[in-house]
């Protein structure tokens, strides 16, 4: 038998192996759409324009994650399908109501909201927030219940549909409306053609539909209520150490190190998200799988880090050497300390990777208050650096290495926590 057909046949053989090529298949055209239209945009847009758009990205990511309870996580945990269409039913519904009431919230406090962010150059693209965070927890959710369900090929054509019509829109755009409008309005608009895909199938099943039951929807909304008293209060804390960057340089350090922080942080996620993103999912559901046939989720725990370690360290290591020179020739010479920031963000980078995805295993095993405390010691180590760099007034080279290395421990503390977890030590 041929290599070839070893390989694919080992493929066939394992479900998991199977279900993650299917997902990183779709989830790399989706990343490398961007990844190739990113030297066009560098050249389309300066740094404060990337900036802005950053800035607009981490509100309503933030916000997408506490408009529906966090309910999108218990998605793919209960054994029945029909009551994990009724959670996601819950979870969009809870979603759209939160999304209307921010709504008025901010066309009430629109100029304080403006000031405080210092968000003028999207003062009016804050109306559009709602919207957009609604449109990014229904896809969430979605996600979770085509994982519950193992619907891999719908959602990684969706991923593609997404990530295609977001990139081609922020081109396009350009030349009607130039600048941040443009690259906000493509995000925004980019941010619909993701659900249209995962939704069309429901509406060719009726069964499916008829399921939902308000009394059913209810009784699991309080069997999981752990999620948004808990599970809610820690991704807040996780979201504000992860995100205090984006809201905190710019009247730290000014908007153009935003924007070419920002930007190298991003294209660094790109290759590292298309892999991590795809094997958390699929990682989340076999590991949910294990649990409920053995108490433990040691064995698939112990492939999957394996695995990532063995992808994601090679990449890291080049970052870390030629981000600088690389940035400097692809996307132009001004973007050139992008790459030098993106050299010394790699280490964190890296932990941070390989934990996104073990991380999921906290979920599967429900703890909640392990969660919490690991969240409320990265928001808490995080704001302390960015307090020390206020009072000692460190230069930006200097913040960025202390944030990396305290970060980089952090990670790795956090992952020895779920392997703990996983073998059911604590």
């Amino acid at each position: 038998m041929s290599l070839l057909k070893k390989f694919q046949a080992k493929i066939n053989r394992s479900e998991f192996v199977r279900n993650t090529a299917v997902l990183v298949s779709g989830t790399t055209i989706a990343q490398l759409l961007p990844l190739a239209i990113t030297p066009i945009l560098s050249r389309m847009y300066n740094a404060e324009d990337f900036g802005a758009l950053t800035l607009f990205m981490t509100i309503t990511i933030w916000g997408s994650y506490f408009v529906n309870g966090r309910y999108e996580l218990a998605i793919v945990l209960p054994k029945k399908d029909d009551y994990s269409f009724n959670l996601l039913a819950f979870s969009v519904l809870l979603a759209a109501v939160s999304s209307v009431f921010l709504f008025f919230v901010i066309w009430i406090f629109h100029q304080p909201i403006v000031n405080v962010l210092n968000a003028q150059n999207i003062s009016t693209w804050l109306f559009f927030v709602p919207i957009v965070i609604f449109l990014l927890s229904a896809y969430n959710s979605l996600t979770y219940y085509h994982t519950k369900v193992k619907n891999f090929k719908l959602l990684a054509q969706s991923q593609v549909v997404r990530s295609g019509a977001t990139s081609l829109l922020q081109i396009l755009l350009f030349f009607t409306n130039s600048g941040i409008m443009a690259l906000v309005g493509g995000y925004s608009v980019g941010q619909l053609s993701g659900n249209l895909g995962m939704l069309k199938m429901f509406f060719k099943d009726n069964a499916l539909l008829k399921s939902i039951k308000k009394a059913k929807m209810w009784a699991l909304a309080k069997r999981y209520k752990r999620f948004p008293q808990v599970q809610m209060p820690s991704t807040m804390l996780n979201r504000l150490g992860n995100d205090l960057p984006n809201l905190l340089l710019n009247p730290f350090y000014g908007a153009d190190i935003l924007g070419l922080y920002s930007f190298g942080y991003r294209l660094l996620t790109i290759p590292s998200a298309f892999i991590g993103a795809s094997v958390s999912n699929v990682f989340l559901q076999a590991a949910t799988d294990e649990y409920h046939k053995t108490g433990k989720s040691s064995k698939i725990y112990t492939s999957v880090f394996k695995k990532l370690v063995l992808v994601g360290a090679p990449f890291f290591i080049v970052l870390a050497i030629t981000a600088k020179p690389v940035f400097a020739f692809v996307f132009g010479k001004q973007w050139a300390m992008a790459g030098f920031y993106s050299q010394i963000l790699s280490p964190l980078l890296f932990a941070r990777f390989v934990t996104s995805v073990m991380s999921s295993v906290l979920y599967v095993f429900e703890k909640h208050k392990i969660i919490f405390i690991t969240q409320l010691f990265l928001f808490l180590i995080t704001l302390s650096i960015f307090v020390a760099a206020h009072f000692l007034k460190w230069n930006f080279v200097l913040f960025l290495s202390v944030f990396s290395i305290s970060l980089t421990l952090y990670y790795i503390v956090y992952c020895f926590i779920t392997w703990l977890v996983a073998n059911k030590k604590i």
